[in-house]
């Protein structure tokens, strides 16, 4: 600490102020009194009373010992993503030790360093005057010398001119170059919704600098199905890109520009579009064979979903059957069966058949249309139940051909409780349906029917009676078959003994029938949350629980997910960087962008002074680049300097101080007091005398 002497005169009253203030006045009243009478000898009579009453104000010299505080200067080190770019990493670094190599060699300085990362927000962003405001809140701001921040200029949150840290002097010391050259693709506005299968529009702009000679340049668009698709855009415009929707879900699109010879970084030379697929109305085909309980579990299921268009027909009356009812007497619709099997099957989202035997209703050439719809990504739904003496199954069909589970003849009528195979607790479908016990059996009401069957593909997701299969799915070509070998789940329905959660199940499996992607049972997914990733993975078998994830520089590492439940493992990992991250395992390669469509950070990378010189124009400080003026030397200046010159920055000296102790004395000694009163009334009485 420096130390430094003071003289303060003080005054300690020996009576109270009130009692001195009136003694003042009388004095003062005398005096005037005795001025206008002309009474001989008043000036020395006023001068003595006067002494006496500044002996009673007790007038007092005091020695104060001050301890001068040091000057703080505050250094902050921007470690965002642009100031990360190329060589302004090391360079900032650099810059820095040499600043605080420089503030320890000097005397009354306290130096605080502090590290400047991307935004937590989604868009990102270097806000330097948070940062500002997060190391200066522990301290007056006055006593605050200086603020140094080594940075590239790109900063997103310059305050108001008038901001509270306009008097402390900021000192910006830029890195990089003032004639850098750079490449954007920037995404103007893109949808965030669209219907499945429809073509929407995105804007998307390239921008480059000055010196870029490029008047157009191809845009490569790849979607999350490995399709590309090229354009040329022209630069520095903005142009419109159709994007087909071709799943229901996230779609997501990796776009990208070539780079060119001299370009700062290819880092913001890509984006990434993500559009959410939705259904317009999903349309169900439902065929029922002999009405039963069940026939109203389907029904009311589908109808009660404002999502879907239900087409339900119920075969009452098959084409052998021969009664003496004349046709026009009849109120039966006639199946439409050349509309819905050949013009119009594509057009639905899922067929359900429930308890459908071969009445003849529907020849072969139409069932093989099934076969056909399903390969080509449609979605089949089998719900078995006991058939009269010789009848025939779906799996006599055409449709057999596709079907995973072989049904046979025998029913059996017995209680039993529907249970989870290993599979059916890792398949998303059925992992966690209500009351599926977590590890314990199933608190779910008893089925009472089962339609007996052996598997010969596809995965076992519940199983009944003897352990024998009662639900299976497999994917067939493009699309989705299911098999349900029970027609008593309307027991669950109605609530018999507890009951059971079916309408979640029937919800779940349809969904999966029709590719929602959330329960897709071997996956991979991941979702950006400010500057974490949290990457999640689904699998029916035992996996490696590691996937790699590459960085938007190009750096890969391996993430170790942890299980959280069977078939579910899950990872959240902290990134640094705005732009496009790629995840890959075994099967699945995905793409997320962190930061959004453009990331702030990325948006202008281009080192520069325009953003903070209006801000210090109105504020003391400076801004140079390092590469042009180099590392300026420190002055430690008092308060009313410049804080500025061509190769120094001056750190203001505040004289902040701490009181260390303090010394009175008699400003005048009782001694002078008594002297120069006898004198001056002796003067009085001389001056009477006469």
């Amino acid at each position: 600490m420096l130390h430094n002497e003071q003289w303060l005169i003080d005054f300690m009253p020996l009576l109270p102020p009130l009692w001195l203030g009136l003694a003042a006045v009388l004095i003062s009243a005398f005096m005037l009194y005795a001025a206008a009478r002309h009474i001989r000898g008043w000036p020395w009579r006023a001068a003595a009373l006067a002494l006496c009453t500044l002996v009673l104000w007790n007038p007092v010299l005091i020695e104060e010992q001050r301890e001068y505080k040091p000057d703080t200067v505050l250094v902050i080190r921007d470690h965002s993503s642009s100031n990360q770019l190329g060589s302004r990493s090391a360079e900032t670094d650099k810059i820095a030790t040499a600043i605080e190599e420089k503030l320890g060699k000097m005397a009354q300085i306290e130096q605080r360093s502090l590290s400047m990362a991307d935004s937590t927000a989604d868009s990102g962003g270097s806000l330097l005057f948070e940062a500002i405001a997060r190391g200066t809140g522990d301290l007056p701001l006055d006593h605050y010398g200086a603020i140094i921040a080594i940075t590239d200029g790109q900063i997103h949150d310059v305050p108001a001119l008038d901001g509270e840290f306009k008097h402390i002097p900021l000192h910006i010391l830029l890195t990089g170059k003032p004639d850098e050259s750079d490449r954007r693709l920037s995404v103007i506005r893109s949808p965030s919704f669209a219907l499945v299968g429809d073509t929407s529009t995105m804007q998307l702009r390239i921008d480059a600098t000055a010196g870029d000679s490029a008047s157009e340049l191809p845009v490569t668009i790849r979607n999350d199905q490995g399709q590309v698709q090229i354009i040329n855009a022209p630069v520095n415009q903005t142009v419109d890109v159709p994007l087909l929707t071709a799943h229901a879900g996230s779609n997501v699109f990796a776009l990208s520009i070539p780079t060119s010879a001299n370009e700062l970084t290819a880092d913001n030379n890509e984006a990434v579009v993500t559009i959410n697929g939705v259904r317009n109305r999903l349309r169900v085909l439902l065929i029922s064979g002999d009405p039963h309980p069940g026939t109203r579990v389907w029904r009311n299921y589908l109808k009660a979903d404002p999502g879907v268009d239900l087409v339900h027909f119920t075969i009452l009356r098959p084409p052998e059957k021969q009664d003496v009812i004349p046709t026009q007497e009849l109120s039966l619709i006639a199946f439409p069966t050349k509309e819905l099997f050949e013009e119009k099957l594509h057009e639905f989202d899922l067929v359900i058949f429930d308890r459908y035997r071969r009445l003849g209703v529907l020849p072969n050439e139409y069932l093989q249309n099934i076969v056909d719809y399903v390969k080509g990504g449609g979605a089949l739904l089998d719900a078995e139940g006991p058939l009269p003496t010789g009848s025939l199954s779906l799996f006599d069909t055409p449709v057999g051909t596709i079907l995973p589970g072989i049904s046979s003849q025998e029913v059996a009528q017995s209680r039993f409780v529907p249970g989870l195979t290993d599979a059916g607790k890792r398949h998303p479908v059925t992992a966690d349906l209500p009351g599926s016990g977590g590890g314990k059996p199933p608190s779910w009401g008893p089925w009472l029917r089962q339609t007996m069957a052996t598997v010969r593909g596809g995965d076992v997701l519940m199983s009944g009676l003897n352990d024998k299969p009662l639900l299976v799915m497999q994917r067939v070509g493009e699309g989705r078959v299911a098999q349900l070998f029970s027609d008593h789940i309307w027991l669950w329905a109605r609530g018999y003994e507890g009951g059971g959660p079916h309408s979640e199940l029937l919800r779940r499996i349809s969904h999966w029938l029709m590719k929602e992607p959330h329960l897709e049972e071997n996956d991979l997914q991941a979702e950006a949350s400010g500057r974490s990733l949290v990457i999640t993975e689904r699998s029916l078998g035992p996996s490696p629980l590691l996937v790699s994830l590459e960085h938007p520089g190009g750096e890969t590492e391996a993430v170790t997910l942890t299980e959280i439940s069977p078939g579910l493992a899950q990872a959240r990992i902290d990134v640094a960087k705005s732009g496009l991250y790629r995840i890959s395992n075994q099967r699945q390669k995905i793409l997320i962008g962190v930061g959004g469509s453009n990331p702030v950070e990325l948006h202008d990378i281009i080192s520069t002074k325009d953003k903070l010189t209006p801000y210090l124009q109105h504020a003391e400080g400076s801004i140079r680049w390092i590469s042009e003026d180099g590392i300026p030397d420190l002055r430690h200046l008092d308060a009313n300097r410049q804080m500025s010159g061509q190769s120094w920055i001056g750190i203001r000296r505040n004289q902040n101080y701490n009181v260390a102790g303090i010394k009175q004395y008699p400003l005048i000694p009782p001694l002078a007091y008594l002297l120069a009163g006898l004198l001056l009334f002796m003067a009085a009485w001389r001056q009477e005398g006469r």
